[in-house]
């Protein structure tokens, strides 16, 4: 399972609006490319618009890696029983992946030449789907 890294919740508009996005996007932030870019529609995909609360989570097969939102329950926490299919971006589209410096953060580098860093759950997963993940210590290709 991955979430986004890049926060959002409380601060949408600067997703949703072009004119803000360039003010999220550092020398040394979470992505680089533009909101444009594969990572950034990737990143945008992983911050769902929600009055009741969603966590993005992506699902990876052999052939894609698709978000699914699933209903967060604020007042009561934990996860509810809504569940929705969000955008699907194709495996190979997926070049190189790297750790990234802070434990369970890896960064996906994209066929465009974009890069976005997502917080992973499980990295013994992320590897089994990632075999050739460099280590946080290797350049960015």
């Amino acid at each position: 399972m991955f979430t986004n890294d890049v926060p959002s919740q409380q601060r949408g508009a600067s997703v949703e609006n072009p004119s803000l996005r360039g003010r999220r996007q550092k020398d040394k932030g979470p992505f680089f490319g533009g909101w444009d870019s594969l990572a950034g529609q990737f990143l945008i995909a992983g911050q769902p618009k929600s009055k009741t609360g969603a966590a993005a989570v992506v699902a990876v097969t052999d052939v894609c890696m698709r978000f699914v939102y699933v209903q967060y329950r604020r007042v009561l926490g934990g996860l509810g029983d809504a569940v929705e299919l969000g955008a699907s971006f194709p495996h190979d589209a997926v070049v190189w992946t790297r750790r990234h410096a802070p434990k369970n953060e890896m960064q996906f580098g994209f066929s465009d030449g974009s890069w976005g860093t997502l917080f992973v759950s499980g990295e013994e997963d992320f590897v089994r789907h990632f075999p050739g993940t460099l280590g946080h210590k290797e350049p960015i290709p």
